[in-house]
């Protein structure tokens, strides 16, 4: 394999640093979510994880998947009995006390139960004491994910994932597809290399309702018909004219120590340098994001 390929495969399975502008991005993704769902909240990208912390909007989205779950009328649909029952929330509680840890820890048991890895899950002093902001981000949204499966209405970040993922579905299915596609990493290795998980099931329709469970839920591609084979929320037409001229202007104030050409293949799409490894890039507000692998990173820190 030449140098250049070489050197870009480990770029593609590079754990995310702790660059705040993803953080960032993401958090100000989730909480525009949030509060189109839940509008009384008031929540925002300097208020997000203030107003999660005593765990009652955890809950209360929680209990709304829940409530969505048991609208499916299905004997097959196989979900553990633990997932169909409302979660007792404490409202009118203060952050840091017994009660808004138990709120959190009630929305966790249930992430559990739905069959949600380890390593998108967090621990309650992640949210409490901010010990691992990365990881709450993480598991909320494979908690938007899961709702996307049942119909509901998911983040920007999500609606790109799906976009893209259909996008590599046709590809795959092709029968002049080629293998330029980019390597896929795993979020069991490592919860750094996870910004989103993409499960290795195939299938062109998305699953029969007799096969779905918790695990398929929380795993299945979301570029699919969602699990309850209901159509999933319309997605908003991410627009991709403008991509190219941020790529070059990127491009352009690189000072990365050794500059790789981004060919594009596609709107939105680049093959980088000489590799096989193909990225897509989607502006989010005032981030350029770049979706690599099974993760998304800044388009800055990715071509630094």
């Amino acid at each position: 394999m030449p140098a250049d390929s070489a050197s870009m495969s480990e770029r593609s399975l590079r754990p995310f640093s702790s660059t705040e502008k993803y953080l960032l991005a993401v958090r100000e993704d989730l909480a525009e979510w949030l509060d189109s769902l839940y509008p009384d909240c008031g929540i925002d990208a300097e208020s997000f994880f203030a107003k999660l912390e005593t765990g009652v909007l955890l809950c209360k989205h929680i209990n709304a998947l829940i409530e969505r779950l048991n609208g499916i009328q299905s004997p097959a649909f196989l979900l553990p009995a633990a997932t169909r029952y409302a979660i007792h929330c404490r409202t009118n509680v203060q952050p840091g006390t017994f009660q808004a840890r138990d709120n959190i820890c009630s929305c966790l048991r249930w992430c559990r139960a739905m069959q949600m890895k380890e390593c998108l899950l967090f621990e309650t002093d992640d949210l409490v004491l901010r010990k691992n902001e990365k990881s709450v981000i993480l598991c909320l949204m494979e908690v938007a994910r899961i709702g996307a499966r049942l119909g509901l209405p998911v983040p920007t970040l999500i609606q790109f994932e799906r976009e893209i993922d259909a996008d590599e579905l046709r590809h795959a299915t092709s029968p002049s597809s080629s293998s330029a596609a980019g390597s896929y990493s795993s979020c069991s290795e490592d919860i750094d290399d996870v910004a989103s998980s993409l499960s290795n099931e195939s299938s062109s329709g998305g699953s029969s309702l007799a096969a779905i469970s918790a695990e398929s839920l929380s795993s299945a591609p979301v570029g699919m018909t969602t699990a309850i084979g209901t159509t999933a929320p319309s997605l908003l037409p991410s627009s991709l004219k403008n991509v190219d001229q941020v790529v070059k202007e990127q491009m352009r104030e690189c000072r990365c120590q050794k500059a790789f050409p981004l060919i594009k293949v596609a709107p939105g799409k680049y093959r980088v340098g000489p590799s096989n490894l193909i990225i897509y890039v989607r502006i989010l507000r005032n981030h350029v994001m770049v979706r690599v692998g099974g993760g998304w990173d800044t388009l800055d820190h990715f071509l630094g």
